[in-house]
């Protein structure tokens, strides 16, 4: 929920973003003095601020914002939610300053932070703890997880779950040995916790997952109406700039384990999306077409893809600082699509064309 600013706080913040030497001041500020000034303001609309900040000034204003007493007199313990907005706050640099400005820091202090916002599990750990756990296969369908090399990480705060990965997935492309040694870190810490409190079921399980649970059985439904999350839409265009023998772990499993083989076969009765794609794609578009008008119905998975491939962009990319238009997210599909067949002849599915074409065309997020 976004918080109504005072009429003081939101002038202060005007004046302060209109000043031209602002970049220097905020680099001269006492980070005592910078936490200061941001928790007047509101951390929610300190991004610009926070943008000239130096990674030891961050890092100073950490151990002052991000550790909190409970009640007067308690000790002061680490606020994962408050660092959870945090990512979120850098992250509207740029998901590749945010993950420079991160890697910067501490790995032990990182190793902490991230260990109390994800369960970060061994693939193979987890394969023998779900071998002797009849029960963890059906908990784990109903957590918000992600798969990462040879780590499965398990949401402890739903909140800041897609910052949270964004950040991992940018910090491993980056930095990939550094990443990995900070998650095997985390992996060891999880599992000392999970041991603590009765198995890695009865910490999915727990009171403190039913958020967990709820934000996913939200993104499943959403998931069914067409709807593509930012995190997971940045993912698969991140996917698809990199090379094509990179495995897809991020597009839906649907697409991914019934791989169809295209064919330019024209069925009987060619339906409507398809004659309007004709219409309007004239030449074009020729070989996305011909795949199109062979679709017996707009059910078939060539459509799915294609809607799901434009709901990624309009989640997940932006023309000219904003969101593109359903149209044009379209425009830019079959254009991607059409491209990616034109190298690419033996694609099996329009993912895979899509792949192809959007790393020619050099997109960016």
């Amino acid at each position: 929920m976004k918080i109504l600013k005072s009429p003081s706080s939101q002038a202060l913040l005007n004046r302060i973003l209109a000043d031209p030497g602002l970049p220097e001041k905020i680099k001269s500020l006492d980070p005592r003095e910078l936490a200061a000034l941001i928790d007047r303001v509101g951390l929610e609309d300190c991004g610009e601020i926070v943008a000239f900040a130096s990674t030891q000034q961050l890092e100073q204003m950490f151990d002052q914002d991000v550790w909190r007493s409970a009640a007067p007199g308690a000790d002061e313990e680490f606020d994962a939610a408050r660092f959870g907005l945090w990512i979120e706050i850098l992250l509207e640099l740029g998901a590749p300053a945010a993950a420079k400005t991160i890697g910067e820091m501490d790995p032990d202090f990182l190793t902490m932070a991230f260990s109390q916002l994800v369960w970060v599990t061994e693939f193979d750990w987890l394969r023998d703890q779900s071998a002797s756990e009849t029960r963890l296969d059906k908990i784990m369908e109903s957590s918000l997880s992600y798969e990462i090399e040879d780590f499965i990480l398990f949401s402890r705060d739903p909140r800041s779950w897609d910052a949270v990965l964004t950040l991992i997935a940018e910090l491993d492309s980056d930095n990939h040995s550094f990443m990995n040694r900070i998650l095997e870190r985390c992996a060891h810490l999880s599992l000392e916790q999970i041991d603590d409190e009765g198995g890695l079921w009865s910490v999915l399980s727990s009171e403190q997952q039913i958020k967990s649970d709820v934000a996913y059985e939200r993104e499943k439904r959403r998931e069914t109406q067409g709807f593509v999350s930012p995190a997971d839409a940045r993912a698969f265009l991140k996917l698809a700039a990199g090379p094509l023998d990179m495995e897809d772990h991020v597009s839906p499993a649907r697409f991914r384990d019934h791989v169809h083989l295209m064919t330019s076969t024209r069925a009987n009765g060619a339906n409507e999306f398809g004659r309007a794609v004709s219409k309007m794609a004239d030449s074009r578009f020729a070989r996305v077409q011909a795949i199109l008008m062979g679709s017996p119905t707009d059910n078939s998975p060539h459509f799915e893809e294609l809607n799901y491939l434009a709901n990624v962009l309009v989640s997940g990319w932006e023309i000219n600082g904003r969101s593109p238009r359903p149209g044009e997210a379209v425009q830019v599909v079959l254009e991607t699509c059409e491209k990616g067949l034109t190298s690419l002849p033996g694609a099996r599915s329009f993912i895979e064309a899509f792949r192809a074409g959007w790393s020619q065309n050099g997109f960016k997020l």
